[in-house]
């Protein structure tokens, strides 16, 4: 055997640290009069269920603030004897030296079969049905007054706290983990002993878990808003049968090592995924790194970027055909993967395709650093309100904000409302964190001096050009009538960070009362700045950020820069002319990036676009219109004088399902659209477009774009294209122009691009999908 082998055997046979103690995150508790702790004993022995659950539901009950808010569970040991809910909206974080584990004893009544969860996230009536129709089977004991999570259950979190999950309780998960937008698990170990999972039912990201046994680590399906799951920074060790059971996840990984398991991640049999792993790492994976099914569906799209085997002889197996994929020796890098409907070029049909990229390895590589820095340490959080903020809703705390910024590198804004009246100036090392991006808002009030009238974007939050920054937890308000304002310019350098960070609007509810977009007559659609502008060489990390603001030009906008990027879970929706926007832009990388048009707002947008951008990569990419959407739009996606664009795992979809009771019953209804985009995605400078829109692989050329001669697509003897990309305007002058030819018949203008007379009640609302 050669030397290499045999460092590489020694390597993954040298003993591993088991259960490696946890390091807690959160030494202290952050100053918030407003959190709420539990008041438990943390001994290990006494049942601390009560006490948890009186805690989260003393934060879900306050409608004063909306509901939800932060909790604090101080370091101990809780054991629980039935199902903690974490309510909508709540964020709990665990506080003190040491991580607190919340502990299921050794044969707990009802976790021994079955599903139970020892923490469920949890929903509201969302479509007012007055009960729930769907109730969360996991609940120990069941409750049928329980709602489950749907696509509205935004903001709750669990961060910094640990399970341990004793013997005898074969069908026990750690966390049903039912999230949509804000939703996260951060700095958690699973002990699972002879637990079920760790997570089942996952959603939103997750990152710096850690998994210890357990039959599976995670076991999921499709996320209750039906979005991506990403995780990140995270590690699965001795699981009996998998890391990963999964199907119709949209399973997006980033920074993730697999060892000491039959099986890396598989998919259910029958189904399929939108796989997508960067820097993904199997060490002594016996059976298969990914096991695959329904391989010849264009709904199964499988890619990998820099996965790395260390004795593992099988990276893929086919289920179904029972094709595999062996690994090059004791250990091998696979610098690029992708399985499923692959387009050669635009404006060609895709056919099923494995390409693969492998080599192999002398030694094993070091472990890549974090995609996600840590906060720094609580001692080091100078708070804003003993500084001079107010938070209060009322006094302008501009001033005091900027000296804080100025005086200290960290600074904390504790929950409330922070008014400003100008721009927030970051030093280049600034990091500015809050718990709870709905909870603590940065507003300007409507007319503010500085942000009126006509000129050039104006931030509410600006970096300084280049550096470290850091942006975290925080939400932002720009107004309803200010049209310069922009939430966030960021100039900073690539080793900076926004993360958890929430654009608020078109509307907002202070006090109970609603303002903004269709409420106060000045507030104007479109009629703002991108709410988060990437631009002049900024770049770095972008993580769990969700901007839905439509009062907005463009959700996320990175404009004239060459700065590597990276892009983590973006939710972009509700603008009315496109979500993202990327302009004079090179090197960057979108994972699990989301769009959404409503029927109101989106009728007329698309959802991303590309102008003068080269090395970009866009993967496991869902483009969705709403199902009520009233118009058919040409494209989601549209390129300007680019190339060099990866696209990897693209979904564009309208079709949607919701669960409700009447006096029938209750069930799940799914609904069909009538105007998904028509195509996934359109070159305007070659002429050509991707019809498929489901596909797992398209490369656009770096070299210059040139008009086409000839269409791809095929064309009906006789028939002739007079135009496309209609809206209302081109579509009349097309059809007059089209009635002076000699097709016959006729058609009315009158029923082309008809606008919708009025919008339904909910149209108001966020989208029933």
């Amino acid at each position: 055997m050669k030397a290499s082998g045999l460092l590489l055997i020694a390597l993954v046979l040298a003993p591993v640290p088991a259960l490696a103690q946890s390091t807690s995150v959160f030494l202290t508790a952050p100053d918030d009069p407003r959190a709420v702790t539990v008041k438990g004993i943390g001994d290990g022995r006494a049942d601390d269920t009560a006490a948890i659950q009186q805690a989260i539901d003393a934060v879900a009950a306050d409608r004063q603030r909306g509901g939800g808010g932060v909790v604090f569970l101080p370091s101990g040991r809780y054991r629980i004897s039935r199902t903690v809910f974490l309510r909508s909206g709540v964020r709990m974080f665990g506080v003190g030296p040491t991580r607190p584990v919340l502990i299921l004893a050794d044969n707990t009544p009802g976790f021994a079969k079955g599903i139970g969860a020892m923490l469920s996230f949890t929903g509201e009536d969302q479509y007012r049905a007055g009960k729930p129709p769907v109730p969360p089977p996991t609940s120990v004991p069941f409750s049928d007054t329980t709602f489950d999570a749907t696509s509205t259950t935004f903001y709750s979190a669990l961060a910094n706290v640990d399970f341990e999950i004793g013997d005898g309780n074969a069908g026990a998960v750690a966390v049903r983990f039912r999230v949509a937008q804000h939703g996260f698990l951060r700095h958690v170990d699973f002990r699972l002993g002879s637990g079920f999972a760790g997570i089942y039912q996952a959603g939103n990201e997750a990152d710096n878990l850690r998994f210890f046994g357990g039959r599976y680590g995670i076991v999921t399906e499709k996320t209750s808003p039906a979005w991506q799951f990403t995780l990140i920074d995270s590690e699965f060790s001795g699981q009996r049968d998998a890391a990963i059971r999964e199907h119709e996840v949209d399973l997006t990984l980033v920074n993730v090592t697999m060892r000491d398991t039959p099986v890396g991640i598989e998919i259910d049999r029958g189904y399929s995924d939108s796989l997508w792993g960067k820097n993904v790492r199997f060490e002594n994976v016996s059976r298969a790194g990914v096991v695959i099914s329904s391989e010849q569906s264009a709904f199964t799209q499988i890619g990998f970027e820099n996965a790395v085997g260390v004795n593992t002889p099988v990276f893929a197996q086919f289920r179904e055909s029972g094709r595999t994929i062996s690994g090059k020796g004791a250990g091998w890098r696979l610098s690029d993967f992708s399985h499923g409907l692959k387009m050669s070029r635009i404006g060609e049909m895709g056919k099923i395709a494995t390409d693969i990229t492998m080599t192999p390895l002398a030694a094993p590589p070091p472990p890549i650093a974090p995609a996600l820095p840590l906060l720094p340490p609580v001692s080091e959080w100078a708070n804003a309100r003993t500084l001079g903020a107010k938070g209060d809703d009322q006094t302008d705390d501009t001033a005091a904000l900027q000296r804080a910024v100025n005086a200290h590198r960290v600074v904390y804004l504790p929950t409330g409302r922070y008014r400003i009246t100008d721009t927030l100036k970051l030093r280049p090392d600034s990091v500015l964190i809050s718990l709870h991006p709905n909870q603590t808002q940065l507003y300007l009030p409507d007319n503010t001096p500085r942000f009126a009238g006509v000129g050039g974007a104006k931030a509410m939050v600006e970096s300084a050009k280049g550096g470290d920054a850091i942006v975290y937890g925080l939400g932002l308000y720009a107004g309803g009538v200010n049209p310069r304002a922009s939430n966030i310019i960021w100039r900073a350098g690539e080793r900076s960070m926004i993360n958890d960070v929430r654009i608020h609007g078109p509307v907002v509810y202070t006090n109970g009362k609603a303002h903004g977009g269709g409420i106060d007559p000045e507030a104007r659609w479109d009629g703002q700045q991108a709410s988060i502008s990437v631009t002049d060489g900024g770049g770095g990390t972008f993580a769990a950020i969700w901007t839905p603001n439509g009062l907005a030009s463009t959700g996320f906008a990175v404009t004239d820069t060459k700065t590597p990027g990276h892009v983590y879970e973006l939710s972009a929706e509700h603008h009315f002319k496109n979500e993202i926007v990327l302009r004079n832009v090179e090197n960057w990388k979108f994972l699990a990036p989301q769009t959404e048009q409503e029927v109101r707002d989106g009728v007329y947008a698309v959802s991303t676009e590309f102008h003068n951008s080269r090395n970009i990569l866009f993967a496991n990419y869902h483009g969705y219109r709403v199902t009520r959407t009233a118009k058919p739009m040409d494209t989601a996606v549209r390129l300007v004088n680019s190339g060099d664009i990866r696209f990897r795992n693209v979904h564009v979809n309208a079709e949607s399902a919701y669960a409700h009771c009447d006096t029938e019953g209750c069930g799940t209804y799914v609904r069909a659209s009538k105007y998904p985009f028509e195509n996934a995605i359109k070159d305007m400078t070659s002429r050509q477009e991707v019809r498929e829109r489901e596909f797992a692989k398209l490369d656009v050329p770096a070299g210059s774009a040139r008009p086409a001669t000839v269409t791809g697509v095929p064309v009906t003897p006789g028939v002739t294209k007079l135009a496309d990309g209609f809206t209302r305007s081109r579509a009349v002058r097309s059809i007059r122009k089209a009635s002076s030819t000699s097709l016959t018949g006729s058609i009315s203008a009158s029923t082309v691009g008809r606008r919708q007379k009025g919008s339904p009640p909910s149209a108001r609302r966020r989208s029933i999908r």
